[in-house]
């Protein structure tokens, strides 16, 4: 198997190079503004994605009262909130959500304000000095790894801090197919063909094996490396809401850069066409996922 960092080079499949959003947007603000509709503007689709690995993640380490779950890089704590509805008060683990963005903890601490087994902390992925070494058993990393400047290290701390000898598994979800991001490339193409389509930050991870490889290179065996795939397709209703609300957002204005006033007045009716002929061709719009499992 080929290292992550072979497989990261800047490069596409093709051997073209990638153009990147990474450098362009200022992750932490864009989260702080994004953190009081974080589920509305994902759709929902990183819940229920989650959502659809949970038995699969339990199957390699079972759920208990006595587990301790770390919820890394979490937002508003999405993955934690599946939990908190899934299981009963009474066999809800520790459960510890952390996030660098201090507004993404807020969310998360008011969210939970109700659940005792749920703290909510401050917390840099790369430097998880609040996380006690090799003792927690499931560690979460919900489609955040793109967005981390570092994503080896951060596995490399994911690795150190769960507990051995089969008793910990990490959990780390990624696009395959991030059905927000096709909609905005698909009205670009309405309007500026001419131009390179929106790029997605550390777009390796996209790409088949990437993040299997990261978790080898991390220090996981890859005997004990599981790779799923899950789906979702949001429909007409309050979740594709939700989701104009993204294609409306700052996170998409580099999808407009060199477009002129009366080019960017057509952006939400391209919008509109783009969604229309998803739903015709899927039903809805389409994400998919890759579900990395890493066992200790």
């Amino acid at each position: 198997m080929a290292t992550a960092q072979e497989a990261t080079q800047g490069k596409s499949a093709s051997g073209a190079p990638h153009l990147s959003q990474a450098h362009g947007i200022p992750f932490p603000k864009y989260f702080a503004a994004l953190a009081a509709t974080y589920n509305a503007q994902t759709g929902d689709t990183t819940r229920s994605l989650f959502a659809a690995a949970l038995d699969d993640i339990t199957a390699q380490v079972p759920l208990t009262s006595t587990s301790r779950v770390h919820d890394n890089a979490a937002g508003p704590g999405t993955a934690a909130s599946v939990l908190v509805d899934r299981l009963t008060p009474d066999s809800l683990p520790n459960i510890l959500v952390t996030d660098r963005v201090a507004a993404m903890v807020s969310a998360a601490r008011e969210s939970f304000a109700h659940v005792p087994s749920v703290t909510a902390a401050e917390m840099d992925s790369l430097a998880l000095s609040g996380v006690v070494d090799s003792s927690v058993t499931h560690s979460i990393l919900n489609f955040s790894i793109f967005a981390i400047s570092d994503p080896l290290r951060c596995v490399r701390e994911v690795r150190r801090t769960l507990a051995g000898g089969g008793g910990g598994v990490a959990a780390l979800l990624t696009w395959r197919r991030f059905g927000a991001g096709e909609i905005v490339r698909a009205a670009q193409a309405l309007v500026r063909p001419d131009l390179p389509p929106m790029a997605y930050p550390h777009p390796e991870f996209w790409q088949p094996g990437v993040l299997a490889a990261l978790a080898v290179e991390a220090g996981f065996d890859e005997a004990n490396v599981t790779v799923l795939e899950k789906s979702v397709v949001v429909g007409p209703g309050p979740q594709l809401d939700g989701l104009r609300g993204f294609w409306a957002s700052d996170f998409v204005k580099p999808a407009r850069v060199g477009w002129t006033d009366e080019e960017v007045a057509r952006w939400p009716a391209a919008v509109e066409q783009a969604v229309q002929a998803e739903i015709d061709a899927r039903g809805g719009v389409l994400f998919q996922a890759y579900v990395v499992l890493a066992r200790t």
